[in-house]
């Protein structure tokens, strides 16, 4: 069995941000918390051999449908979008296109139906706008559509879309260009009247474009220079008429690169964002009016949150997990729930914690399954927007959960979900198929289900079972097939794939279920564990006894952070004679396989399990601190038990009738190994229904 539990000792109240002009750091109160979703590691699946940068973030909705391009090699690039729901999902080429590239993408409307658009090209010199239609129920392609190019061009992309089913683009042909807007629903494209290349589309048809921003009727305003400023582009419009943009600065990087700034202007005019680079670019703007900028080459992507005034490196609010190895250097778009579509090597989607922002995450984890439906039903909330909290609520959880591939099951008729009675420990679940162990079959009546129970002998069934319909004997009475007697060794591994990510002031505790009886004659401890030890600490628990394999090693007496290796893949052994564990490996890089040195702390040595029963949970506790570890990962950890050899005296035969006929009349005695009484058919009763058993087990 393998009970994984991950939690963060206290309250996250603040994250730390580091300034990217200086590296200092401070705490920022009540700022949000954003788990990353990758998109290369789904697109190498559904495009092989797509080459490093594997992956762009385009645009995003405000359900946080998610659509780019992937980089599939030789100068290919291939549209996909991405849902919750389904994943990664490749957007059809036209027939006789090459390549395509999307932009923008509608929210969903009532039947979960998006409209993407973008554009591709037929060759290299000519393009049309493409328009996708996608199910997010079905997670299938609706309808590719060609769009089109306007008379007198030869190349169309379009840009934007809104919920309407407008289309904005713009078309070109070596000098000349022009606004192209599409009616989704008639068909239509045309030209329209707009000084700009059009940049982003709102969903009361304000379209922006340079420093100008308007309708589509040809009305339009030049919004102007911000303050102190040399020039203004707007990239971004909100349905409030609020843009994003950039603007240029009239100071140099001291390279020759004049400064530029990301920009937002709203209702109470410009707000001008510190220059970071000569590439910073307010890409979107919320309706919070937070602005999600991106700044280049060699610098990193920046979020301004209003609520707070805070104009801070985007990887800064990243869960501590991610920090090292994700680097959201361009912040493309942000919808009003706060989530972010990030590039840099690959695309990434970058979503707050701790509250619903995907549909049917109740806890706020990211992902929809049926801790959730535990969640509402520890407190229920209006999920389906009735405005109340009724059973109704509870059944569009259960549907929800449906899409996800998960039922919600009720095996023992308690009234509560078997995976909450799991989850809450009202039942036991030695083997992790979410079914409580009391609605599985339990021949021994022990409350073991049959499956979690030792098959010593490795017939296929369970060794109770074994004993009771006398396919083995027990003569001994110690539950163990005789044929098993002789002892044994069990070689169990928890493996975790992928690993689990490591976190500051952690603790993480797995249960390993061990179902082979006997009793502990010696035991071996394995773990393969990437964390600076220094900061680690690793107990193993097994009946009333618990020991300390790693406890900090050199804290303190090698300095305030202890020993600076970053894991083990190693043998912990009592009889091992190897050095002491914190001794071992090399600074930096041990992950070279160790065997067998000491336990780490000789008073509490493993053999501290020897003489217990090897059967039933043991459980690993790993814990860190409060400081991040350059290596952050758990790969497995494991147990090599040795079983004593337990002594079987059953040499009866039909000699020994006698002492069973003496058993009759000396009712609650059994024949022991010595061929004393015994009651062979487990009625709890001696009788002479004990000679048949007795004939069948000691022929001869």
């Amino acid at each position: 069995m393998r009970i994984l539990e991950s939690w963060m000792i206290g309250t996250v109240a603040a994250v730390i941000v580091i300034f990217a002009t200086g590296g200092a750091a401070f705490a920022l109160d009540n700022a949000p918390v954003y788990h990353v979703t990758r998109m290369a590691p789904l697109l190498e699946e559904l495009f092989p051999g797509v080459q490093y940068p594997s992956s762009t973030s385009r645009g995003m909705n405000e359900n946080g449908d998610l659509v780019g391009e992937a980089s599939t090699g030789g100068g290919g690039i291939r549209a996909w979008v991405y849902t919750i729901e389904h994943g990664v999902t490749a957007l059809p080429l036209p027939s006789g296109f090459v390549r395509s590239v999307p932009m923008d993408v509608s929210d969903r409307g009532a039947n979960g139906e998006i409209m993407i658009v973008g554009g591709g090209d037929r060759d290299l010199w000519l393009s049309d706008a493409i328009l996708w239609r996608f199910s997010t129920v079905t997670g299938e392609v609706i309808e590719t559509r060609i769009i089109g190019i306007l008379p007198g061009f030869d190349e169309c992309i379009a840009v934007a879309v809104n919920n309407g089913g407008t289309v904005v683009g713009y078309c070109e042909y070596v000098g000349p260009w022009s606004p192209l807007k599409y009616d989704v629903h008639t068909g239509v494209l045309e030209p329209f009247d707009f000084p700009m290349r059009p940049e982003a589309l709102n969903n009361v048809g304000q379209v922006v474009g340079g420093p100008y921003r308007g309708d589509l009727n040809g009305n339009y305003v030049d919004l102007g220079i911000p303050p102190n400023c040399t020039s203004s582009v707007l990239l971004g419009i909100n349905d409030l008429g609020w843009v994003s943009g950039r603007a240029g600065r009239p100071w140099s990087d001291g390279a020759g690169h004049l400064m530029a700034s990301a920009t937002r202007f709203t209702d109470a005019g410009w707000h001008v964002l510190p220059a970071l680079s000569p590439w910073d670019s307010g890409f979107d703007v919320n309706i919070h009016g937070d602005l999600a900028a991106g700044i280049g080459p060699s610098w990193y992507g920046q979020l301004y949150i209003a609520a707070l005034d805070e104009y801070q490196i985007v990887g800064s609010f990243l869960a501590p997990e991610f920090f090292f190895d994700v680097d959201p250097r361009y912040a493309y778009a942000i919808n009003d729930a706060g989530q972010i579509a990030a590039s840099y090597g690959g695309a990434l989607l970058l979503t707050p914690r701790g509250e619903m922002i995907i549909p049917g995450d109740v806890n706020g984890d990211i992902v929809v399954n049926l801790d959730d439906h535990c969640a509402w039903v520890a407190k229920p909330i209006d999920l389906n927007g009735d405005g109340l909290v009724d059973a109704a609520d509870e059944k569009w959880m259960i549907d929800r959960l449906a899409v996800f591939g998960f039922t919600v099951q009720d095996c023992n008729i308690n009234g509560a979900g078997d995976h909450c009675d799991i989850l809450d420990a009202v039942s036991a679940d030695c083997d992790e198929n979410d079914m409580p162990d009391e609605c599985q079959p339990d021949c021994s009546g022990d409350g073991v289900p049959d499956v979690c129970e030792a098959d010593c002998n490795t017939n296929g069934q369970a060794d109770p079972c074994d004993i009771l319909d006398t396919t083995s004997t027990d003569c001994n009475a110690n539950g163990v097939p005789d044929e098993c007697d002789q002892g044994g060794m069990t070689n169990a591994v928890n493996g975790f794939n992928p690993p689990i990510e490591l976190e500051i002031n952690d603790i993480v505790l797995d249960d390993m279920l061990v179902v082979d009886v006997g009793t502990i004659e010696d035991v071996d401890f394995t773990i393969d564990i990437r964390y600076r030890i220094g900061d680690l600490t690793v107990l193993l628990s097994h009946g009333d006894v618990t020991i300390t394999i790693l406890d900090r090693p050199g804290h303190p007496q090698d300095g305030p952070l202890g020993n600076g290796q970053f894991g083990y893949d190693i043998v912990v052994d009592d009889e091992g004679a190897g050095d002491h564990l914190e001794n071992v490996g090399n600074f930096g890089s041990p992950f070279e396989h160790i065997e067998s040195p000491p336990s780490y702390r000789p008073d509490e040595p493993l053999n501290m399990f020897d003489g217990m029963p090897s059967e039933g949970v043991w459980t690993v506790h790993v814990m860190t601190t409060e400081r991040v570890s350059p290596a952050d990962t758990f790969t497995e950890w494991g147990l090599i038990v040795t079983r004593a050899a337990e002594p079987v005296n059953c040499d009866c035969n039909l000699g020994d009738f006698a002492n069973l006929m003496e058993c009759t009349s000396s009712p609650g005695v059994q024949m022991d190994a010595n061929c004393a009484c015994f009651d062979l058919d487990a009625d709890g009763d001696i009788d002479f229904a004990d000679f048949g058993r007795f004939q069948l087990q000691f022929p001869g």
